[in-house]
């Protein structure tokens, strides 16, 4: 009996520790979204808080990461007056990762270049102050630059995940 409950205890300790070390009981990744910087004319107005919010949107549906909210990151921003110049900067986007308790902030940039427009994201490593990673995605036509932003985020998720 007293081998059996300890095979037992045993076999239910391994099952502990392998959930344990399981990558899909990893704590999730801290990540924020700063605003996105614009480059031409003729794009809406606010497109650069518009492609921010469907970035945070996309990264928030994947479970793996925990993404702080943007008014959060703007209000912040603000009391540090770091919001006139953007986050693309890679020194201020890492003092605000700090901040704000994240491991990466994405940032990036929406430009316009005759008919299309172009997104670039990058990952910043709020430790080391280094990107990490940048993807883009080009677009020809706005109503399917939602669509666009999507399709970057997924390419980012996978850099972010590793």
């Amino acid at each position: 009996m007293i081998r059996r409950t300890g095979s037992v205890v045993l076999a239910m300790l391994g099952v502990l520790i392998l959930s344990s070390v399981s990558p899909t009981m990893a704590d999730p990744i801290k990540v924020a979204v700063s605003t996105f910087e614009v480059e031409g004319d003729t794009l809406p107005p606010h497109i650069d808080h518009i492609v921010a919010e469907w970035m945070s949107t996309a990264l928030v549906n994947d479970k793996r990461l925990e993404v702080v909210e943007r008014r959060l990151v703007k209000e912040l921003l603000e009391e540090q007056k770091l919001n006139q110049s953007g986050l693309v900067d890679q020194a201020q986007a890492t003092r605000t990762g700090r901040m704000l308790g994240v491991d990466k902030i994405v940032t990036g940039t929406v430009i316009q270049f005759l008919d299309t427009v172009e997104i670039n994201a990058r990952i910043i490593h709020t430790d080391q102050g280094v990107i990490l990673a940048a993807e883009k995605v080009l677009c020809r036509d706005l109503s399917t630059l939602e669509d666009a932003v999507e399709k970057l985020s997924l390419a980012l998720v996978n850099h972010l995940v590793q």
